[in-house]
């Protein structure tokens, strides 16, 4: 099975080389669940996943439920407890309003659990959406909480939900430490860099930049280039995968995540 994974949704200019996303087959581009799995209840049955690049947030695959009734999935994730860390996953939702949410908690290994605000309402968790839904959307949309860890529970249950005639796809989940995401961290910029995003061989620019770089999903530089706008560089030589490609636009740091087919 191929196996290409996606970045965390926001960028930096920067983009520091220590970042670790803590979550294993992210954009399920293994083709299949594990370490992913259907959950919490016996009720709960696993996603559909689909192999359509067109549709999917990134790389090839995503998951997706036609749900009737209550369902979900679920990861465990090994995190730092009093660390801050960054989540953010990619999703489609539509329905009557009530179909999605993030429902997520902690465990410490020995059958014992917590919730992000401990016994408090879930009102007050933004790890279990504020016990509100996920805005309806049928363009791919990013969900983002900041969290710590909290003492004696290493161990993130990260889990989302789809509810009874709910249509509801998931792509592209990460969890970072914050402290990893360096200073740099910048907005979407008004400019574009490149002009496509997924490529063949080829990227055709948008803009004039010097110092353009490439970096692949492991964080290493592996191609610079100073380029005109119009022109193509070849990137034939790259594995396919998901790429960030950054520079300089108009005195401004750009950053776009690009996708090699």
């Amino acid at each position: 099975m191929r196996n290409f994974y996606s970045l965390i949704s926001v960028l930096v200019a920067s983009f520091a080389i220590g970042q670790t996303n803590l979550v294993q087959n992210p954009g399920f581009e293994a083709g299949e669940m594990a370490p992913w799995a259907a959950g919490w209840t016996n009720s709960y049955t696993e996603p559909t996943l689909v192999e359509n690049p067109a549709n999917a947030h990134s790389g090839d695959w995503f998951a997706t439920y036609n749900a009737t009734a209550t369902t979900g999935f679920y990861q465990n994730v090994t995190t730092v407890p009093g660390e801050v860390y960054v989540l953010t996953f990619w999703y489609k939702s539509s329905g009557d309003g009530s179909d999605s949410r993030i429902w997520s908690s902690f465990a410490d290994g020995n059958g014992n659990f917590t919730n992000l605000n401990g016994s408090g309402p879930s009102s007050e968790d933004p790890l279990r959406n504020n016990n509100d839904w996920l805005a309806s959307s049928n363009v791919w949309t990013s969900h983002t909480v900041e969290f710590t860890t909290p003492a004696g529970f290493p161990i993130l249950q990260l889990g989302v939900r789809a509810y009874n005639g709910g249509s509801v796809s998931f792509d592209d989940f990460s969890v970072i430490k914050k402290s990893e995401l360096g200073i740099g961290e910048v907005a979407q910029s008004k400019y574009a860099l490149v002009s496509n995003t997924v490529i063949g061989s080829e990227i055709l620019f948008a803009a004039d930049s010097k110092n353009v770089q490439i970096i692949n999903s492991n964080g290493q530089l592996v191609k610079t280039a100073s380029v005109a706008n119009g022109t193509k560089l070849n990137v034939s030589s790259l594995p396919k995968g998901v790429y960030v490609i950054t520079g300089e636009v108009n005195g401004q740091q750009v950053s776009q995540k690009i996708v090699k087919k």
